[in-house]
């Protein structure tokens, strides 16, 4: 958001002393930095109101270019705007709409749109993706690596059990990437109980003691609605702030600075 100064100059130097007329490009400039360093104020504390914990991402994206006087007023303007990584953020926040893959907080194939571990903010942290893909990695080099030697072991005529994956994870439930009842995405598989200490052919004892538990779903579009309230904060700092009263207090405090 962009607050210019404009106004007619002429009608109001003519009663002014060439003090005030001295310091008006200063009140004028100063006039507009007060507008916009309270609306990113107002843009900060409505991040607590729209987001719940802590975001003080967020809160740093809102930064103020100040206004600069001049004598004639020209281009005279103060900003308050959102840096590139919040704006892109906010973006979804504030005019809703559908996020897609590419846009920002998006992996390389789908956006997600669910994790297990999330920010004080409740946002998925964003080393949680790459966390579970190298334990979902890890875990599928291991289970091919336990695979060859238990069939090496089966051609030697040697017990393979040494080898079964639950006992070398000693029971941990593992992970897994797949697509289930049309959610994609990260899967904790169930825990499983224990093998009963005498094993009779035909009779499984070892059975999941506990459902797939979902730790990260994507997905290739989100939805938003706006939740955000860009506009309604701007508009609070103008009913503050872009007053004849302000900017008479403004002209006085420069003017009290030159006595």
């Amino acid at each position: 958001m962009r607050m210019d100064f404009a106004f007619d100059d002429r009608q109001l130097t003519k009663n002014l002393t060439s003090l005030q007329k001295e310091v008006l490009p200063k009140a004028a400039a100063g006039f507009l930095n007060g507008i916009a360093f309270e609306a990113q104020k107002t843009l900060k504390e409505h991040v607590k109101e729209a987001f719940d914990g802590s975001v003080s991402f967020t809160e740093r994206g809102f930064v103020v270019d100040k206004a600069k006087p001049n004598a004639t007023f020209s281009n005279m303007f103060s900003m308050v705007k959102i840096r590139p990584d919040q704006a892109a953020y906010l973006h979804f926040q504030i005019d809703g709409g559908t996020r897609k893959t590419g846009d920002a907080g998006s992996g390389p194939y789908d956006l997600p749109v669910f994790g297990a571990k999330k920010t004080a903010a409740g946002n998925i942290r964003r080393s949680y993706p790459r966390q579970l893909s190298k334990q979902n990695r890890d875990e599928k080099a291991k289970r091919l690596s336990l695979r060859q030697q238990r069939e090496a072991a089966r051609m030697q005529g040697q017990d393979t059990s040494p080898f079964a994956y639950f006992r070398v994870a000693k029971n941990k439930p593992g992970i897994f990437f797949g697509e289930i009842s049309g959610v994609k995405g990260y899967w904790q598989r169930p825990k499983r109980s224990k093998a009963a200490r005498k094993r009779t052919v035909g009779v499984i004892s070892v059975r999941a003691v506990e459902k797939l538990k979902p730790l990260l779903s994507v997905s290739p579009t989100a939805r938003y609605k706006p939740r955000y309230q860009y506009q309604t904060q701007i508009t609070k700092a103008l009913r503050v702030r872009a007053t004849s009263v302000a900017f008479g207090s403004e002209l006085r405090r420069q003017m009290s600075k030159r006595k």
